[in-house]
């Protein structure tokens, strides 16, 4: 029961993470110069936190000799899973300017929790019950009835239709990729923490490594897309004053200049970290057929809830039904 409280408490930090997210976003605009100096924050934030951690166990919990932030098969790991959320961020950006955000978010989730689960299914021989079964196909069936919206369209959207089915031969591919990419995170992750023959780096250690790794290539990534906005707003100089000023990438320090701002992504960061830190934790115990669509499930549920609360979304028919197939879906879980 104590690895479920674990999870729970998981999902609930990772809520918050989200909102945080959301709330930068809400001041800096999700172009992609801006997430990924969100990203680039959020990265540092938590290299701090997970290294002052690091320096206090270190300190006082165990022997300097003992200590294992170097070990080679720790450091792959952190670089496999830096490597992989890099490339989902940028075919993310980059699914931006065809309209296929929402298919992101529900491949993103997907992926996940599913090739995790048939990860555990398959290779650690978890078991396969019909209760989970059904437990996932129910949370698959929330994520596509929370994120897809069903209204019928009216006339005026047949020209932006076209242009989304015209973008589908293009969305689709890097959906799947983006599902692939995100499944191997979460296995890399699982992979790591119930290695038992090679030596590696504990939890605190292995979370500022794969933090550390993470803030030096969102600043990569950070360059990268400041200079392309810069390019393309030179090639456009047609373009309106207002839609100028949005578009125009700022300075890596001009994102959170703001302290509401700057004090979101510290608690982005802070909450993100300490959701990652309990999902390695539970790892080690938990099969992953059964904690990655918990934290799947649970996240879908919390971070509407702090939709609610802190942002006073107002929730469609669909996602109320999704959330509530969500619910049913993480029960047979338990």
């Amino acid at each position: 029961m104590g690895g479920f409280i674990l999870i729970i408490l998981a999902d609930i930090f990772l809520a918050f993470c989200f909102a945080g997210q959301k709330y930068f976003e809400s001041k800096n605009g999700s172009s992609p110069a801006a997430g990924s100096a969100f990203s680039c924050y959020c990265n540092f934030f938590k290299t701090v936190f997970f290294g002052a951690v690091c320096t206090v166990t270190s300190l006082f919990f165990k022997e300097p000799k003992n200590s294992s932030l170097f070990l080679p098969f720790s450091w792959l790991f952190a670089l496999i899973i830096a490597l992989l959320v890099s490339a989902y961020t940028v075919l993310g950006f980059s699914l931006l300017k065809k309209g296929g955000i929402t298919l992101y978010t529900l491949f993103l989730m997907l992926g996940g929790m599913t090739l995790p689960y048939l990860y555990g299914v398959i290779f650690l021989n978890e078991r396969l019950t019909v209760l989970r079964t059904v437990g996932i196909i129910l949370i698959i069936a929330a994520l596509i009835f929370y994120n897809i919206n069903f209204k019928k369209e009216n006339k005026n959207n047949k020209e932006n239709n076209q242009t989304k089915k015209s973008n589908l031969i293009y969305i689709l591919p890097v959906c799947i990729a983006v599902f692939i990419l995100n499944g191997f995170v979460s296995i890399a992750s699982k992979i790591h923490q119930i290695e038992s023959s090679l030596p590696k780096a504990d939890t605190f250690e292995f979370s500022f490594l794969s933090s550390a790794l993470g803030f030096v290539f969102s600043c990569f990534l950070y360059l990268f897309f400041k200079k392309a906005e810069k390019t393309s707003n030179k090639e456009n100089k047609s373009i309106k004053n207002k839609q100028n000023a949005e578009q125009s990438p700022k300075g890596i320090t001009d994102y959170i200049k703001n302290k509401n701002v700057l004090f979101a992504t510290i608690a982005a960061a802070f909450f993100g970290g300490i959701s990652y830190l309990l999902q390695l934790k539970g790892a080690v115990n938990i099969p992953a057929s059964v904690l990655y669509p918990l934290v799947t499930g649970g996240s879908i549920v919390f971070s509407a809830a702090a939709d609610k609360l802190l942002f006073k979304m107002h929730l469609s028919v669909t996602q109320i039904i999704g959330l509530i197939t969500c619910i049913a879906g993480t029960f047979f879980f338990l």
